[in-house]
């Protein structure tokens, strides 16, 4: 059962679309047919093991004696084939469609499928409601006051919203497919046009059922390990950036090397997510940015063999992904923490959650949901704690769709943060552990400038009190040496029952 939730995301998530507010954006991203540009075609196929780039070249079709890489159900990976799209597919021109593009997908990730995969259409309503029903363990008692307070904590979802109600919309309406191990069924959503068949959106997911026959990841001991947020967004850096890394290597090759049937734009595809949390969605969009620069370093270190053997042990901090060429940052450095709450004030240590989800009481939100936050509040306010406008200007050209980084959420190494309850109030602490006491004091500045967005007053020496809007609460912040701590709860006094000994007292404090 510990399993459970890190299965349904990082299965039911497998295609998010981001509906960025800045209009400059989708020129990042992945969404037309590159292979028609020479010069980036190369980019892309430089780095492909070369017996798959000289493959491209085959020229007999004839059918093989015995299941071989880049040929399924009768079709070469690169054999001419009458399929039209315009008057709507017949069952056989479905056939050799679905067909090419697995032998595609089995030619560039070198990997055989092992078993049939199904593909089924569901009209858009079945989908919402397959989704939102694949995420209803996040509206569970205990999870979702839980969640509520650690995305809460992120600014991301405030007090009077519901974390899984509107993580539950998000997904179901930016996702474009996806693959179901307990099946073997690949689910699409029926677009306008009928049947949703695009060639980006298929390679995608048959991509992850390669992932599950060769290394089960549709099984619950393949998400032993993971259990917050940041081991999460990890191992999705490895699976999603697997599949976003064959599905961009296969655009590379329409209209160049391959004759490709349906790569429009996926932004063609995309419901109105206008009224839906642009955090959420750029924090779940991570891996799929971010991922594929990851595959690209083991892929220059050692071959589709260092992909593959990676998920042994996948990564477990979403810092891994975004900075792949550092190999220390699969690790974090010990941030340990003692419970001294009194008068009612207690963990979810010895609460159920506490056996589905996070470690010991409490989750880990990485760097990628401290850049988040960060980014979320200052395009909100349209204020720059971090320029909005950076996440567009990716680190890493032709993989890398948008930034992650920023001055303070780089240098983090660790964080924990604790929810905590007493009846109906919640309150939580967030212990953060830094590089160094300089990368503490970025974060310690940025967070107090955050709190100032949200009109906070500063009421003592390291206390500060929002009095209104849906983050309102108390706050007692401060930084010690490379360590920087977080009490939230109603009120001052509140503070100090959380976290007794702390000096939260409410008197009038002038600059």
């Amino acid at each position: 059962m510990r399993a459970f939730k890190s299965r349904s995301i990082a299965l039911v998530l497998t295609l998010v679309v981001l509906a960025s507010p800045v209009s400059s954006a989708a020129s990042h991203l992945p969404q037309e047919p590159v292979g028609v540009n020479e010069k980036r075609a190369a980019s892309f196929g430089s780095v492909v093991q070369n017996n798959t780039t000289a493959g491209d070249q085959k020229s007999s079709y004839g059918d093989p004696d015995q299941d071989v890489l880049g040929w399924e159900d009768g079709v070469w990976y690169n054999e001419p084939i009458e399929v039209n799209k315009d008057d709507g597919l017949t069952k056989r021109e479905r056939q050799l469609y679905v067909a090419q593009i697995k032998a595609r997908v089995e030619h560039l990730r070198q990997l055989e499928f092992e078993q049939p995969v199904s593909i089924e259409t569901i009209s858009p309503s079945e989908y919402r409601t397959r989704t939102g029903n694949q995420l209803q363990f996040y509206n569970q008692s205990g999870v979702s006051e839980w969640q509520n307070q650690v995305w809460e904590a992120l600014f991301i979802v405030d007090e009077p919203s519901n974390f899984g109600s509107e993580y539950a919309a998000t997904v179901g309406s930016t996702t474009l497919g996806f693959y179901d191990p307990s099946t073997d069924t690949m689910v699409l959503p029926e677009s306008d046009e009928g049947n949703q068949y695009n060639d980006v959106v298929l390679a995608h997911e048959f991509t992850h059922a390669l992932q599950d026959q060769h290394f089960g990841i549709g099984l619950a001991r393949y998400y032993r390990h993971i259990n917050t947020w940041d081991e999460v967004l990890g191992e999705q850096g490895l699976s999603e950036g697997d599949a976003t890394y064959i599905h961009q290597q296969y655009l590379a090759r329409c209209g160049n090397i391959w004759k490709c049937h349906e790569t429009r734009s996926l932004f063609d595809y995309s419901n109105n997510v206008s009224n839906l949390n642009i955090g959420l969605a750029l924090y779940g969009f991570q891996p799929y940015s971010d991922g594929p620069v990851y595959v690209q370093e083991l892929l220059h270190s050692g071959g589709w063999e260092a992909v593959n053997e990676a998920y042994r042990h996948p990564p477990r901090t979403s810092k891994r992904i975004i900075h792949p060429a550092q190999e220390s940052t699969n690790t974090t450095a010990p941030l340990s923490f003692t419970d001294t709450s009194r008068n009612n004030w207690t963990t979810y240590r010895n609460a159920a959650v506490s056996q589905v989800w996070g470690e010991n009481g409490s989750d880990t939100v990485g760097e990628a949901g401290i850049y988040t936050m960060f980014w979320y509040q200052s395009q909100r306010h349209e204020e720059n704690v971090i320029d909005p406008r950076s996440n567009f200007v990716p680190e890493q050209r032709g993989y890398d769709s948008l930034n992650y980084t920023s001055a303070p959420s780089e240098g983090w190494v660790n964080d924990r943060l604790i929810p905590y309850q007493n009846g109906a109030k919640r309150g939580y602490v967030w212990l953060t552990k830094w590089r160094s006491s300089r990368d503490a004091r970025q974060f310690h500045r940025a967070y107090l400038e955050l709190l100032g967005l949200n009109d906070a007053q500063r009421v003592s020496d390291n206390v500060w009190v929002i009095s209104d809007g849906g983050f309102a609460d108390a706050f007692y912040v401060v930084r010690d040496g490379r360590t920087v701590t977080v009490v939230n709860g109603p009120t001052p006094e509140d503070l100090t029952e959380i976290r007794p000994g702390i000096n939260a007292s409410s008197r009038n404090y002038s600059r």
